[in-house]
């Protein structure tokens, strides 16, 4: 009787992947996730590859939150005020300041928390240089030519750590009067949104659009303020005019399809590494099984990893695909 049972669930999951697979080749989709991934980029020319940008991502230190001591008064990026509510909670820049700098007008106030980031100029010149550069691999390959998420991710947060502060950092600019500063500093933003689009996966999404976020929050800053120029709002046009939203999110919803394909396809084979403290087994329960499965079964789970049919697998696999249909 159970070798009846996974014999016809492995036949349902071969036959659901076999007809979810074929259709989707025969689209001239991508089903691997190699094939989602950048071309490699040498060294000298990749994003990922500066060696501040090695440090800052290796060290956990973030550049919006500087050690104890190191700048008096300084509580953080986010502490900025802003001039658009809707965009961002108003806070009085003063906090960021010992009291006896707390006289000073906007302008004043503003130049003197630029001179308290200072301390952290060597670093953000260094981010910024690095943005800059003409590629970025974001090391998503690991070391065994497979999607490395844990360095990649990583990567991911400290570029939301870096472009809290150069929005921070323009949005002093503005307030100081120095608008081609401000400017510098949003398309380093913009250039970090670009980095970010060597990660083919949702994560990497959600972490651009955060990116994309902070910088229009500067860029309508500046609208509010009067801060750009002619020429200043051409070239602005232009960065945010080159990004593609929709595209870009369907693009990293099939990758999540061909990544979910593939730990599928991994896991049947190592059931062993199935984590059972998470969702997967339920998961799997859930989406895959007939509808008379006993919950009570789930009571024995250690165990009942090891007796899942591999077309569940197939199954999960077919799902993950025809959810984007």
């Amino acid at each position: 009787m159970i070798f009846g049972f996974h014999g016809v669930e492995n036949w349902r999951g071969a036959r659901a992947w076999e007809k979810v697979r074929s259709e989707w080749e025969a689209r001239g989709e991508k089903l691997r996730v190699e094939e989602f991934m950048p071309e490699p980029v040498p060294d000298e020319e990749n994003f990922a590859k500066h060696p501040v940008v090695v440090a800052e991502t290796m060290s956990g230190a973030r550049l919006y939150g500087p050690k104890a001591g190191e700048i008096a008064g300084f509580s953080g990026v986010r502490s900025i005020w802003r001039a658009t509510p809707d965009l961002g909670e108003p806070v009085d820049v003063t906090l960021w300041l010992p009291v006896a700098d707390r006289l000073a007008d906007e302008s004043g106030l503003a130049r003197r928390c630029l001179e308290l980031m200072a301390v952290q100029e060597e670093r953000m010149a260094g981010v910024a240089e690095a943005v800059r550069r003409p590629g970025s691999d974001l090391e998503l390959r690991g070391g065994q030519g497979r999607y490395d998420e844990r360095w990649t991710n990583i990567l991911l947060f400290s570029a939301l750590g870096w472009a809290d502060a150069y929005t921070s950092r323009a949005l002093l600019h503005m307030r100081a009067g120095n608008g081609e500063e401000a400017l510098r500093d949003v398309e380093t933003c913009l250039w970090l949104v670009e980095k970010m689009e060597a990660d083919p996966l949702v994560i990497g999404v959600l972490v651009e659009m955060a990116i994309m976020r902070a910088s229009l929050i500067a860029v309508w800053e500046g609208l509010r303020e009067h801060v750009w120029t002619e020429e200043q709002l051409k070239v602005l046009e232009a960065r945010l005019g080159a990004f593609d939203y929709p595209e870009r999110g369907m693009e990293a919803l099939r990758c999540e399809a061909a990544y979910t394909a593939e730990i599928c396809d991994y896991l049947r084979d190592h059931r062993e590494e199935i984590p059972m403290s998470s969702d997967i087994l339920d998961w799997m329960i859930t989406s895959s099984s007939p509808a008379w499965w006993d919950d009570g079964v789930r009571e024995a789970e250690d165990a009942l990893v090891f007796l899942v049919p591999g077309g569940w697998f197939d199954q999960i696999r077919a799902t993950s695909w025809t959810v984007l249909d």
